[in-house]
Parts: structure tokens; sequence; C-alpha cells
């Protein structure tokens, strides 16, 4: 019990010396106006995570060759020996920028990037920085042979989708997942999931994954440790399109692995809490522990049919059966504005060093109908510490996040044990220029 902590104007704080890296502490507060108040002020417990060290911060400013307050995506992989890597785009879709090493010493490349036009792209590694993107057309692949030169590999036969997804996993065979489109015009357009994946080096023809989805726009793509033929495709499959929106209503959260004879076995893991109105398996995120067993991050935003509620989940295979779990309950009414309703920004997924899932998402609570307009973000963790045992630690305070409906999010946590979360924001919050990358960073 701590009392008598002074009065010293509109904002107190205390703080606690001696806690336990890692160890669980209950707080409850209780402020009183005068001495012998009745009526404190009182905020319930609160558990939360004990971390030392603490959180640190350092920004990376945008390259010269991103214009200022252009930056729309951002991805990011390490590399086998531990290396940082991230890669972003500007909004106007014709510009990435490599960004590469670690806290205080980072490097820059884009020139030979700068023209690329993509719309979605993602990350892989296989001898050097792989990048599969997505345009209006088609779908394809970036290699990195040497500093700042890149090969381009469009696919034949690939017909992206007007907001295409795409992911990429490479290793001894190589797979990449897209949305390919199939009818329809803006806003309602019906798209299918495919996939391509190389036989002895070298890309075959992409074929269909999932024929059902109509505008599921979320995936996360493995590879089978035991099989490098088998890929292994998280996704969101869309029965309907919500409204002046290209997102999907009765969405469904799927899992695809080989059949073993050139299809695919589809599963259903979550339908949803509001089946079938959910937004289930949104902005869906997939790692492999190192049994080989995937652990799944992702949103249910329209997961009851009296408010506007979201749910962060987490789905774990255990070789046998999908165990699923509602890491966090959101109120979302603050978005029920039009169609800017029932948005959120990217996840982030990684493992511990001790197998423990973390997830790293920014919690807004702002929106406007100005489409450009940031919200307000706090960036923070969960971390599982047994089966439905969820923590949060909060990494930021309030900031402004860009771009508003798919704010980057990306979690790292590199072989020293030291946790890595990059996300978006203005150096000049006057100016709304998203042109600043906050690295957050906590040793082990």
């Amino acid at each position: 019990l701590i009392t008598g902590i002074p009065h010293t104007g509109d904002t107190h704080s205390y703080t606690i010396s001696g806690l336990d890296d890692g160890t669980r502490y209950y707080v409850g507060v209780r402020a009183y106006d005068r001495p012998w108040d009745d009526n404190p002020n009182v905020d319930p417990n609160t558990n939360w995570l004990a971390t030392t060290p603490p959180w640190q911060r350092e920004e990376l400013l945008l390259w010269d060759d991103l214009p200022a307050g252009e930056i729309q995506f951002l991805k990011g992989i390490l590399d086998p020996g531990g290396e940082i890597h991230l890669v972003y785009k500007d909004v106007n879709a014709v510009s990435l920028t490599h960004v590469w090493g670690g806290t205080g010493a980072w490097n820059y490349e884009g020139e030979n990037l700068a023209g690329y036009y993509v719309i979605d792209f993602d990350l892989s590694w296989n001898g050097g920085l792989a990048i599969a993107w997505a345009d209006d057309a088609e779908v394809g692949l970036l290699e990195r042979s040497g500093p700042d030169t890149w090969i381009r590999t469009p696919f034949s036969g690939t017909i992206a989708a007007p907001n295409p997804q795409v992911s990429l996993a490479m290793g001894a065979e190589s797979a990449l997942a897209y949305t390919q489109y199939i009818d329809g015009t803006i806003p309602v357009v019906e798209e299918h999931y495919y996939i391509a994946q190389t036989s002895g080096g070298v890309w075959n023809a992409p074929v269909p994954l999932d024929e059902e989805n109509f505008s599921g726009r979320d995936l996360s793509l493995v590879l089978n440790p035991g099989d490098p033929v088998d890929p292994w495709t998280a996704y969101q499959r869309g029965g309907t399109s919500a409204p002046n929106r290209l997102t999907p209503m009765e969405g469904i959260l799927m899992y695809a692995r080989s059949d073993g004879g050139g299809g695919f076995d589809l599963e259903a893991v979550d339908i949803g809490g509001n089946a079938p109105e959910s937004d289930c398996g949104k902005r869906v995120r997939q790692v492999l522990d190192a049994g080989g067993n995937a652990h799944l991050a992702y949103l249910d935003l329209n997961a009851s049919p009296d408010v506007p509620l979201g749910q962060l989940k987490y789905a774990y295979y255990d070789g046998a059966s999908w165990t699923i779990e509602t890491v966090i309950n959101y109120d979302l009414s603050f978005q029920s504005a039009g169609s800017k309703q029932f948005t959120w920004g990217e996840l982030g997924l990684a493992l511990t060093p001790a197998g423990k899932p973390a997830i790293a998402v920014l919690t807004r609570w702002t929106s406007t109908d100005v489409t450009w307009d940031p919200h307000i973000v706090v960036a923070g963790v969960w971390v599982r510490e047994g089966q439905g045992d969820w923590s949060a630690e909060r990494v930021s305070d309030e900031e402004l996040a860009f771009p508003r409906d798919r704010e980057p999010c990306v979690l790292l946590i590199d072989p020293a044990g030291t946790w890595h979360l990059f996300y978006v924001t203005a150096s000049d919050p006057a100016n709304l220029a998203a042109d600043t990358i906050v690295h957050y960073y906590r040793p082990k």
C-alpha cells in the first residue's frame, strides 16, 4: 500500500521500483479530493506486465526518394543473421524503399526501387531479400541481386484484384498466394484466392486456392517445415461485400493445406462471433513455432449483433485441432459513421524465445470522414502467458498514426531476444505528414 503521494497539479506519477521482469502485477488507484472523503475516485485493479529494461524509442525519417508525408504500407522481416529489413511504399504506389540494419544504425536504398508500381507487397528471404508485389494488373516478384539491384519477374496468367493482397514464403521451394480478379466493378468485385508455387526452383502457373471466396482481403502464407511443396495459407473468405467498401461481410477465417493431389484441403477455423455477419479473419498474421505448429492473430470486426464490437483473436493448431481465444474486446462505436465503420490497423505477430505468442496492435479510438486524417492510437503488445491468459504491455503514449484504415504495425523479435515494434507517425503533427517510422525496442 502506497499512500501520501503529494498533489503536484493535474498530473500525478509514482515510480515503483524493485519489480521482477515478466511478473504480472495488479494495481488499483484511489484518489481523494480531500481528507476523509467518503466518495473517492477509484480505478479498479488493472493487470500489467513488468518489463525491465523498459521500451526505448527512436525515429527513422523517410529517405529522400519518398516524398514527405507519402508513406502507406510498411512490412518487415529478419534475415537468417537476425538483421532487420523493412520495406515501405508511398500512397501513390510508385515508390518502394528498403531499410535495413538495427537500432541506431540504419541503411537506406530505393533509387532503383522507385518507379515499380505496386499496390500491395510482402517480404521473404531466399539468399537475399525478395518482395512479392501486386499492381492493378498482375502479380510478380522482385529479388535483390546486389546493392539496390533488383530482378523483376511478373507472373503470366495473373490478374490482380482491384485491391490486391499478396503473401510470400520462400525456402527449398517457394509459394506466392494472392487475390485474383474474377468479375465486377468497384465497389462490388468478385475475387478468388490463387497460389503460385515453384517446382525445382521454377515457378509454375498459378492455380485456384479457394474459388468460393467473394471478397476476402487478408492472407498469410508459410511453408510446411516438413514438406516444402506444401504451403499453409491462413486467409479470410468473404461472402458478400460491405456497402461502398472493398471489404467482406460474412467473413470466415479459413486455412488451406495441400491435399497431396494438386489441390487443397480447406478448413474453416473461425466463423466469427456474429456469424454470418462477422468480418472475421481480418488482418490475419501467421507464424510457426519450433514444433512446426501454426499460430494466428486476427480480428473479428463485426462480432456482435447488438453493438459495434471488435475482437482481437488468437488461434493455435496443435497438430490435430485449433484452439481459439479472444484476447480483448474493442468498442467500435466511435467508428459508426458511414462507410468508415469497422476498420482497424495491421497486426504484428511474433513468438518470444520461450515460445509465447506476442501480438502488437495500435489501439485506436478516433475516426473522421476525411480519408487521410490520422487516428489517435496507443501502441501495445499482448503476450500469452497460458491458455486464455493474456497480459498487456503498453508501449507508447497517445500518438497520431497513419494512414487511416490500415496503419502499419510490425513486430519482430530478434535472435538475441530484443523486441522491435514499428509504426508510422508525423515528425510535425501540425502538418499531418506521415514522414516518420517509429521504432520501439526492448532488450531481453
